[in-house]
């Protein structure tokens, strides 16, 4: 079992599940989530391979990225908010062992290392280790109101900016993050009784940059301070700014103008 391949699989189900609402497919990453978690990530140390019952080799760069966007993937399907606290965990980490200030990027392999530490800038066939850090950063920022993170996210992506416009395709990534500097992603709240109902029925609609939030009661999330009052709301923001709330997901679209 690798550590990257199932978190990519992990948002994959999230993906197929909010696409389909086919309930299957949450189950699934649910189940691989946990199993990851209680596996894999042993005393403050995640790993990279489960093998006859044993984690072995310490995790990259990767490995990291990719469970922390499964987790915080798995926050907004759900709204479970277990799974930003183990996102959380994982970003302190990257964070304290990974990071070259120099450069405000990534090494691929920890300070712990006893190899040589490079930087994995470049898209290919999966996103590059530092483009899906950077994303997750940059989203986590959002929903745990982080402003360094945020921050740190855009001046990764300025420092890879030129080369975008020169080889695309091996930027991708980096240009997804490219779009949400430019046109700020909606924040999108969901309070009331059954704010997965809602979810499921904003997602029938193609908006691709939002992230969603959602409680039935009180929650130490900013974004959510003083909005989950047991009445169904639904909160449009951006950069933190919220329109005045409304009643339906109808109503709602029409605040994405």
């Amino acid at each position: 079992i690798l550590t990257s391949w199932n978190a990519l699989t992990i948002d994959a189900l999230v993906i197929a599940y909010r696409v389909f609402n086919d309930e299957k497919y949450l189950e699934m990453a649910v189940l691989n989530a946990q199993f990851l978690w209680d596996k894999i990530f042993i005393n403050g140390q995640l790993y990279r391979n489960y093998k006859n019952e044993k984690a072995t080799i310490s995790a990259f760069l990767d490995d990291y990225a990719f469970l922390i966007q499964a987790y915080a993937s798995l926050y907004q399907a759900t709204f479970e908010e277990h799974w930003l606290e183990k996102a959380d965990t994982l970003c302190q980490i990257v964070i304290e062992q990974f990071s070259d200030e120099a450069t405000s990027m990534f090494f691929y392999t920890s300070s712990t290392a006893l190899i040589a530490r490079k930087h994995e800038i470049m898209d290919n066939v999966i996103p590059a280790a530092n483009s899906a850090m950077a994303n997750a950063l940059f989203e986590l920022g959002i929903i745990l109101d982080k402003e360094e993170w945020k921050a740190r996210a855009i001046k990764m992506l300025t420092n890879v900016h030129p080369e975008i416009a020169k080889y695309g395709s091996a930027y991708s990534n980096w240009a997804i993050l490219l779009l949400n500097q430019v046109f700020n992603p909606h924040e999108v709240v969901l309070t009331g009784t059954d704010p997965i109902a809602l979810r499921k029925e904003l997602d029938t609609h193609y908006l691709p940059q939002k992230v969603t939030l959602g409680a039935q009661k009180e929650s130490p999330l900013a974004l959510l301070k003083g909005k989950a009052t047991g009445q169904t709301k639904i909160y449009v923001c951006q950069q933190g700014a919220c329109k005045l709330p409304v009643d339906t997901i109808a109503e709602a679209i029409k605040q994405f103008a």
